[in-house]
């Protein structure tokens, strides 16, 4: 799907013509007219493309939270290893006095 493709699919998407693809039925009738079936083309196409988005938007906040939890777990480490060698230093003070 290029460019052309994709802003005439939006352009249809906020047309009035076409009701939001999760109140479509986008099943495939017999008796289905031409007009009725591309509309029906035309909302799947949509749909897909939101769940494409949707998955894009998804895998970008998975990978952003996996970050940022690596540097939570590196910060605690941190945090462990600087409390064991304050506590190490004060049992040194405390054999010295």
């Amino acid at each position: 799907m290029d460019d052309d493709d994709d802003a005439h699919l939006n352009d249809q998407l906020h047309s009035s013509q076409f009701p939001p693809t999760h109140e479509m039925d986008l099943n495939v009738y017999e008796d289905d007219d031409d007009e009725t079936l591309h509309r029906k083309l035309i909302a799947a196409k949509i749909a897909r493309k939101r769940a494409e988005e949707d998955h894009k938007l998804l895998s970008n906040r998975i990978a952003l939270l996996k970050q940022e939890e690596a540097k939570a777990w590196k910060k605690f480490d941190e945090t462990k290893k600087r409390t064991t060698d304050i506590l190490q230093a004060r049992q040194r003070n405390m054999e010295i006095a």
